[in-house]
């Protein structure tokens, strides 16, 4: 049941965060859809929306059972996992050029790499809830 759960969490993720992606590009960024690098979004969320759906329903039914102290690391540890990816991406799309430090942190807020980072954050933020919650 464990790997059923993580499977489609993971399917759930990667299409969630996805769509969301696509609605916040559509909605604030009208013209990155007649954009090629439009596309090359989809690269970074379709497995991180795996990660982060994966890791928040593995999360979700360790709650449910009440192992309190499981689904708190689990979430913590994916929460950070999934913000070292999106920072690491971010990082990487900024200093290949000569961007520097401004170009990283407009790269951080960028509609494509925000969502997948604040996702993470909340991940870790509820494991944390979870492991003060502990019985």
């Amino acid at each position: 049941m464990f790997i059923v759960v993580a499977l489609l969490g993971g399917l759930a993720g990667a299409v969630g965060l996805s769509v969301l992606t696509a609605l916040l590009s559509a909605a604030f960024e009208a013209e990155s859809f007649g954009d090629t690098q439009f596309f090359m979004g989809f690269a970074l969320t379709v497995p991180v929306g795996t990660m982060l759906g994966s890791v928040t329903s593995v999360a979700v039914h360790q709650s449910r059972r009440s192992h309190w102290t499981r689904a708190g690391w689990i979430a913590t540890l994916g929460g950070a996992a999934v913000i070292a990816l999106a920072t690491s991406v971010a990082w990487g799309s900024a200093f290949s050029g000569d961007g520097g430090w401004a170009e990283f942190v407009r790269m951080l807020l960028s509609l494509w790499i925000a969502p997948s980072w604040l996702g993470g954050a909340a991940l870790m933020t509820w494991g944390g809830a979870c492991l003060l919650r502990r019985q």
